[in-house]
């Protein structure tokens, strides 16, 4: 048999409301939607004339009609690939969805909610799966069809592997073993698994190509799979435009704001390369920094705002203080230092790091440095 090549991707959540961004969410939608599109492009740049969508292509069947026109005409745009779709819980098959009531494109295949099977005969390929039929399903029971040996035998399937309780359509390994498939192209998990096999069949989770979150962090992108008699190679390929990463960042020694700003975007572009200020970060800043330097972080995300992206910052530096030397102050402040030393002498275990921190919001607080969002 002649070479299969094909790309495999999930949980693209085209039209994700991104709420956390504020006024970037629009511009990110517009920017999964363009992810998808590269995708495309790719496999018609990469004669791979298959694309496998293992559900939740739209974030819900309710995402703005433009979003929807605008990946139909993707399909159109990229004629010389075909795109195989099994719905997933959040773009189900339903009487709402797209895929339903829109005219599909003639290189457009939407696996129906029951074990489908589809002939590419120009691939000498069959095409196994099934889509939601709403947003809970039951455990997978199987492929209905036979296998044929002298045909690519390949399925699409949005479920969970761990879960038997799982109300997202459990899917048990040992069918997967026993499935008699080159490949099952997964979707639901939104990070990339290996590749693994069961018995024959090897099957993975491309994961998201887009992160929608700080739950979804670094690359994301697609698996391009080859079979060719009967051997799988594989290649993971990024498309994201922009990665979430949580960064601690250590501002030791800084005494301006200035200079806090400086050290950011210094490890900011040493981890990230040049193009480090496309992505969205959370960054908590540690370290010591001089008693008489107060750390205004409101100055420093107003610096670094116009500068990155997307950025949220957390305070857990210290100053270098003497403690002993506050405790022995005529002073409220002295007084809470000093009790608060005792307690810290004689905790144990976590107890004591929670009354550390204690310590430092509660002298931030004499000077009014606490925000809202540090307890």
């Amino acid at each position: 048999m002649p070479s299969l090549k094909f790309l495999h991707t999930a949980d693209v959540h085209i039209g994700a409301a991104n709420g956390y961004l504020g006024h970037l969410a629009s511009r990110r939608q517009r920017e999964t939607v363009a992810t998808f599109r590269r995708m495309a492009q790719h496999c018609h740049i990469n004669s791979i004339p298959l694309m496998l969508i293992a559900g939740d292509l739209f974030d819900s069947n309710k995402i703005d009609t433009s979003l929807v026109s605008e990946v139909f005409g993707i399909f159109s745009e990229y004629s010389s690939v075909k795109f195989i779709f099994a719905a997933g819980n959040h773009d189900p098959l339903s009487s709402d969805s797209p895929f339903l009531n829109e005219k599909l494109p003639e290189n457009v295949f939407v696996l129906s909610t029951d074990n489908d099977c589809l002939f590419l005969e120009d691939l000498n390929a069959k095409i196994y799966g099934c889509s939601f039929k709403s947003v809970f399903e039951g455990a997978f029971k199987g492929f209905n069809a036979g296998v044929t040996k002298d045909t690519f035998n390949i399925a699409v399937l949005h479920g969970e592997l761990q879960n038997c309780a799982s109300d997202y359509r459990f899917i048990d390994t040992e069918k997967i073993q026993n499935s008699g498939m080159d490949y099952i192209a997964l979707g639901h998990v939104h990070l990339a698994s290996p590749i693994k096999k069961a018995g024959n069949t090897a099957y993975a989770y491309s994961g998201c190509p887009e992160g929608q979150g700080f739950d979804e962090l670094g690359e994301k992108g697609a698996w391009e799979i080859q079979i060719t008699d009967g051997v799988l190679k594989s290649k993971f390929v990024p498309f994201a435009v922009r990665q979430h990463l949580l960064c601690r960042i250590d501002i030791s020694g800084a005494v301006t704001t200035e200079m806090v700003i400086s050290k950011v975007l210094n490890y900011l572009k040493e981890n990230y390369g040049e193009a480090f200020s496309n992505n969205l970060y959370k960054i908590e800043l540690v370290g010591k920094l001089p008693s008489d330097f107060t750390l205004q972080i409101h100055s420093v995300l107003a610096g670094l705002s116009p500068l990155l992206f997307f950025v949220k910052l957390k305070n857990s530096t210290e100053k270098e203080i003497d403690y002993a030397l506050i405790a022995r102050e005529h002073t409220l402040r002295g007084i809470f230092v000093k009790k608060m030393l005792n307690r810290i002498d004689t905790a144990k275990g976590d107890e004591a790091a929670l009354l550390k921190k204690a310590l430092t919001l509660g002298l931030n607080a004499f000077e009014s440095e606490v925000d809202y969002d540090e307890n």
